[in-house]
């Protein structure tokens, strides 16, 4: 599991936080977790995947900041009200 490139969970019933342990998959390069049920805020623990590229966080129950030292994401999608990102562009879908 620790070689894990790319995680697409979307549309599943996910529910609760976003576990912590996620950050240990450091060569996860894309991270989609769109159209779940997750709540919570983002853990700081994924700031401890340096080759991610892409993080998608839309539809979801997530609440809180993106941490700042996820800005270094090329591209993050948000679209919950609840999610606050200072470093994200104004259009969720426009990469930083």
């Amino acid at each position: 599991l620790t070689s894990l490139d790319i995680l697409f969970l979307d549309g599943n019933n996910l529910e609760g936080p976003i576990p912590t342990e996620l950050g240990l998959l450091t060569l996860l390069k894309s991270l989609c977790l769109n159209s779940t049920n997750l709540s919570g805020p983002v853990p700081t623990e994924l700031a401890n995947l340096s080759n991610l590229n892409e993080m998608y966080l839309q539809e979801t129950r997530l609440s809180g900041s993106i941490p700042s030292d996820l800005c270094d994401v090329s591209s993050v999608s948000i679209d919950s009200g609840e999610i606050e990102c200072n470093c994200c562009p104004d259009d969720p879908l426009t990469p930083l």
